[in-house]
């Protein structure tokens, strides 16, 4: 009884210290701005819409990051999946001025085999970027030289 006591009582603080740490969210720092990547992976078609780099190397979809603020130049990546098999994307470049303090994300409208991607503000849905609107090719392999080249070309 008493093994079953201290149990408990270990559990229920385990529990108390696990919702301590929520939300995950932390607050922005001085002089910079987070930016969260698109994605949806539920239903059919699977499509993420991301960041192309990190540190002016080729990255992969990833969880909100902050940056400094200012002028940035942005690669962009959309892939759009419908099958293991059947994978198409687009690149984009966007040349934008994002303020400190504020939670951007990434979003798109699919129409018609064309993509069109902005960015804008996560709270109010305000457009701070152009919208562009390009093709989804299918996915070419051995694109590494390709993302390399843009990412050395952008400002993250």
């Amino acid at each position: 009884m008493k093994k079953c006591k201290y149990l408990l009582t270990c559990l229920v603080g385990l529990f108390l210290v696990g919702c301590g740490i929520l939300p995950f969210e932390r607050e922005i720092k001085v002089d910079h701005f987070r930016l969260e990547n698109f994605k949806q992976d539920i239903d059919s078609p699977s499509e993420l819409i991301h960041l192309m780099c990190y540190r002016k190397k080729p990255t992969n979809w990833s969880e909100p990051k902050q940056y400094l603020n200012g002028e940035h130049r942005l690669w962009v990546e959309a892939n759009i999946s419908t099958s293991s098999m059947n994978t198409k994307e687009a690149f984009v470049l966007f040349n934008v001025k994002l303020d400190s303090g504020k939670s951007y994300m990434i979003n798109r409208k699919i129409k018609d085999g064309k993509i069109s991607i902005w960015i804008q503000e996560s709270d109010s849905a305000i457009k701070v970027s152009e919208v562009i609107t390009t093709d989804l090719n299918i996915a070419a392999l051995g694109k590494r030289t390709f993302r390399q080249k843009r990412c050395k070309s952008g400002t993250i």
